[in-house]
């Protein structure tokens, strides 16, 4: 079978399908915690789930993370506009996350955020990458 790939699916469904959601299913989910870059710790987490939503108030769309490590959490990003590389920043995260980037490409798609701290200095990076799309819903 062969690879499906990422970016394309979304932005195929977000400019054609008319479905209002559609669910990434990732065989490959790594989850680090991050500090100025060095990796503090490393999770690898399996069949890992995405939905992105399309939303009324265009152009935004809406991406649900279900599985991450405390809480499920959603965010807007801009749909893509071309299907080799895409990077944005999102909105509408929940607190305590902010300064959420939404980065993908055909093999793999990445989010990541800043949990923040009680101090400025005390927020922790977090990154999630997923790879391997297992199935589309």
């Amino acid at each position: 079978m062969p690879k499906q790939d990422i970016l394309q699916t979304i932005k195929h469904f977000l400019e054609h399908s008319s479905e209002k959601s559609l669910k990434l299913v990732f065989a490959h989910t790594e989850i680090r915690l991050l500090n100025n870059p060095s990796t503090l710790h490393s999770i690898i987490k399996q069949n890992s789930r995405l939905v992105i939503y399309k939303t009324p108030s265009k152009p935004m769309a809406k991406m649900s993370v279900k599985d991450d490590l405390v809480f499920q959490f959603w965010f807007r990003f801009a749909p893509p506009t071309t299907a080799d590389y895409y990077i944005n920043e999102v909105t509408d995260m929940p607190e305590p996350l902010s300064q959420g980037i939404l980065e993908a490409n055909a093999t793999k798609l990445t989010i990541q955020f800043t949990v923040d701290g009680p101090e400025p200095h005390a927020g922790l990076r977090v990154q999630h990458e997923y790879s391997q799309l297992l199935s589309v819903n």
